[in-house]
């Protein structure tokens, strides 16, 4: 979960060029829960979509979309 908000934290994101141009890229700044799955750390942790999903749920200055809505995402 720590690693997941420190991906879309503000200190992060001044530097980590490709979240911060999947935001831009996005209609409303949605980043797919597929796109941590390329992250080295989260590889190494093994996690899957659900476990992103689960770890991202009640985090704080973040929201989730879930099916049915659209295929799982999350933004600040």
């Amino acid at each position: 979960k720590e690693q997941l908000q420190f991906y879309l934290s503000d200190e992060n994101l001044r530097y980590d060029y490709f979240f911060r141009n999947t935001i831009a890229a996005s209609t409303g700044g949605w980043i797919s829960l597929s796109s941590f799955l390329g992250c080295r750390r989260i590889q190494h942790l093994e996690a899957t979509l659900q476990d992103i999903s689960r770890a991202l749920r009640h985090a704080p200055d973040v929201e989730l979309r879930e099916p049915p809505t659209g295929s799982e995402a999350v933004r600040r």
